[in-house]
């Protein structure tokens, strides 16, 4: 006779309104090579809470341009500004790389950005404001990234 014995994770997640609270505790990263980022809670230490974690898919807008990216290296710094590298997968934006000057550029092409802890901040806040659904943050040069919860 064979038994069986499984231990089932009974903890539930943190609502996400509670994680959204206070924005400087907020911290942001993604796997790298997607289009989907994480919200979690970090506690006074900067440690991330366990059962925090919210999933958000991000697109690029620039006018009225919507567009798919591809994330890496993102990050929240210690001092709140948001660090990532973007690529589009839009070919009318892939075209418009070429305006954008070297020094904001890797060596294979992702676009360098760093958004000031002030409009990540802002971007919590109307997360905050829409029940955490969505939020658009203008990422600098004329592109917003917008952010969508995935259920």
């Amino acid at each position: 006779m064979n038994l069986e014995i499984r231990f089932l994770n009974e903890q539930p997640n943190i609502p996400l309104m509670t994680v959204l609270s206070v924005p400087n505790n907020v911290a942001v990263n993604a796997q790298d090579n997607t289009d989907i980022i994480f919200l979690t809670m970090r506690d006074k230490t900067g440690k991330i809470v366990p059962n925090s974690k919210y999933s958000y898919k991000v697109r690029g807008k620039k006018g009225f341009i919507s567009f798919d990216i591809t994330l890496r290296k993102v990050i929240r710094l210690n001092n709140g500004d948001l660090s990532a590298e973007a690529f589009p997968k839009n070919e009318i934006m892939k075209g418009l790389l070429s305006l954008i000057p070297n020094k904001y550029k890797t060596e294979d092409g992702y676009v360098k950005i760093l958004v000031p802890n002030a409009k990540i901040t802002e971007a919590i806040k109307k997360l905050q404001a829409n029940k955490g659904v969505n939020a658009t943050v203008d990422a600098g040069n004329g592109i917003d990234v917008v952010f969508k919860l995935i259920q």
